[in-house]
């Protein structure tokens, strides 16, 4: 299991390599883990935040994770 030591950074070639070897399952994967997410919300276990947000619906958690993705991206031009 590889350490994750920036967030934002590129993804390791390990976890690409997951990514690409799986593509037909990750859509199917990311609506299983925001629903997840929301039942963690939901339960006030663990809140994702964005821009200050508590993000407790499936829209956004996945608008949040949008974000995320979309900074990961500019910080890897």
């Amino acid at each position: 299991m590889s350490e994750i030591k920036d967030i934002y950074g590129k993804m390791d070639k390990a976890h690409q390599k997951l990514m690409e070897d799986n593509q037909t399952h990750i859509e199917n994967m990311l609506d299983y883990a925001i629903m997840e997410l929301v039942e963690i919300a939901k339960n006030n276990d663990i809140f994702l935040v964005d821009n200050l947000n508590l993000c407790n619906t499936y829209e956004e958690v996945f608008e949040c994770l949008k974000h995320r993705s979309q900074k990961r991206i500019d910080r890897s031009k």
